[in-house]
Formats: structure tokens, sequence, C-alpha cells
């Protein structure tokens, strides 16, 4: 399944495996920081042949860290990585920086992770 963006539009994972402390809103797909310390946040992104992803890890609307990946003649996935020191009510969150297509297929998956690494 591809999944069109368009420029700075934010993405959304609505499925959750994870989410101590309830940082991380399904609905808006924003992490909002609730302990300040040192996180470190995780993209997968993964394409269609022949189609791009261009995305962003953003903290409040200043972009960390930014990729691209695109689908020469498979489906790759790509990994964006950026490392931010936070205080409560900060946001992170991922977005578009162009228009792009996620391809999820079940075996290549699109996710979003953040995690603590130092209070």
């Amino acid at each position: 399944m591809d999944l069109r963006l368009i420029k700075d539009q934010h993405i959304i994972f609505t499925r959750v495996v994870s989410n101590e402390g309830n940082g991380y809103d399904a609905a808006t797909g924003r992490f909002t920081c609730t302990v300040p310390g040192i996180y470190a946040f995780s993209l997968q992104h993964c394409v269609d042949t022949e189609k791009y992803s261009h995305v962003t890890i953003v903290k409040d609307h200043a972009r960390l860290m930014a990729g691209v990946a695109y689908g020469a003649r498979s489906w790759p996935c790509a990994t964006v990585q950026a490392y931010v020191r936070l205080q409560v009510g900060e946001q992170v969150w991922v977005q578009a920086t162009w228009e792009s297509f996620l391809f999820d297929n079940g075996e290549r998956m699109n996710a979003f992770s953040g995690l603590l690494i130092h209070k």
C-alpha cells in the first residue's frame, strides 16, 4: 500500500506498540515530552519502485534530521535518527519535506520510535 504525502504533511503512525508514559498521540502523530532529558528518535521509511520518500524528524517546527529514499529497482527502506534534549511540553513529530510516497506491505514497514536515554 502506498501512502501519498504532500510537502510538510505530518506522518501519523496509528499502530502503537508501546507508549510508556503516554507521550505519543496517535491522533496527531506528535510525541510530547513529559520527562525532561536526552531522547533518541528513529524513523524507518520505505518506498515503492520508482518513488521517493523525503522525510524529516521535527522538534517544535525545527528540523532535527532529514532523509531521502528512492526505489530504483526494489522496495528499499531507510532510517533517519535524531538525538535531542527535550524539556517538558516540547514536541517531536515526523513530516514530509517534499511530495513523498510511503510503502508498507507487512514485510516492509514504516515506523517512528523514541526513547529517553538520559535524564
